[in-house]
């Protein structure tokens, strides 16, 4: 009796190798396949059967079966050279078989695509923040001629508009103004630093820093990307800098003429400058995207 059972269980033990050495070699089949393929093709695909060196496989709709067909004799070729005894390769359309195989890449996908985009545009407007940081530290004073030291910080303000746009533009200088607050060493060294540099002389001037951005790359990004219209839209943009920081000025000063004696006569040649260098590597940055 004992042996009975012994021999019933070899007997399966034995017709079910086949099986198991049949499932083994279509899923090393399937590794190789799905090397061979395209990301997008493999998701769509997967081997269903290998019989006499011919493997059957199955697409998730005619498109991508259309494909795998074109493919067919390079993938007998590639699976030829791993030693794989194959001659032809069959394809059929099995929507509902390649459905769930493919629906993990797929949600994969989908969820990883916006977040590297999102984390592409905080790095744009950080490094674009740093960049305006960066700048501000390169200032020559001009006591005693006016308070308002000259820096090449507005200079950086039209090229992260002119070349970031209207709305990364406007964040990043939103997100500058307020690494300025918190205390972080972004403001020009001219100054208290912090909040406080925010209620001085150039406090107009920085405040303007987002909307001056939003105003070049606005104009600029709804024109023909040409080197006039960047200048007109640096034209424009600083003049939204300075009636910031005149109107600023005349707080302090009660007077027109004395704030612009101290906040527009002595940049006007610099601004102009400014403005024709940040025009023109914007330009050339455009045309390179």
């Amino acid at each position: 009796m004992r042996l009975s059972k012994l021999d019933r269980i070899l007997s399966a033990e034995r017709d079910l190798q086949p099986l198991v050495s049949k499932a083994r070699d279509l899923g090393a089949l399937s590794q190789l396949v799905q090397r061979f393929l395209s990301a997008d093709l493999a998701s769509q695909a997967r081997v269903v059967n290998l019989r006499e060196g011919e493997v059957v496989l199955s697409a998730a709709h005619s498109a991508a079966a259309a494909k795998l067909r074109l493919l067919a004799p390079s993938l007998c070729r590639f699976l030829s050279n791993q030693r794989w005894q194959v001659s032809s390769v069959v394809v059929r359309v099995q929507p509902n078989a390649s459905r769930s195989a493919a629906a993990a890449p797929q949600k994969t996908a989908q969820l990883s695509t916006p977040t590297i985009d999102t984390l592409r545009q905080v790095a744009l407007v950080l490094g674009a923040s740093l960049f305006v940081a960066l700048c501000a530290h390169i200032t020559v004073p001009l006591l005693p001629l006016t308070p308002v030291p000259l820096t090449v910080q507005n200079l950086a303000v039209l090229l992260v508009g002119l070349m970031l746009g209207s709305r990364r533009g406007f964040a990043a200088l939103v997100v500058y103004l307020v690494e300025g607050m918190s205390g972080l060493p972004v403001f020009s060294p001219m100054g208290p630093g912090g909040i406080a540099q925010l209620f001085g002389v150039t406090g107009g001037f920085l405040l303007a820093y987002p909307l001056v951005a939003f105003v070049a790359g606005y104009l600029f990004e709804h024109s023909s990307r040409t080197f006039a219209r960047a200048a007109l839209a640096g034209i424009a943009a600083e003049a939204v800098l300075f009636a910031g920081g005149l109107g600023w000025l005349y707080i302090f000063t009660h007077s027109l003429a004395k704030a612009a004696y101290l906040g527009l006569y002595w940049f006007l040649a610099a601004e102009v400058i400014k403005v024709m260098l940040a025009a023109g590597i914007a330009v050339r940055w455009r045309r390179t995207q």
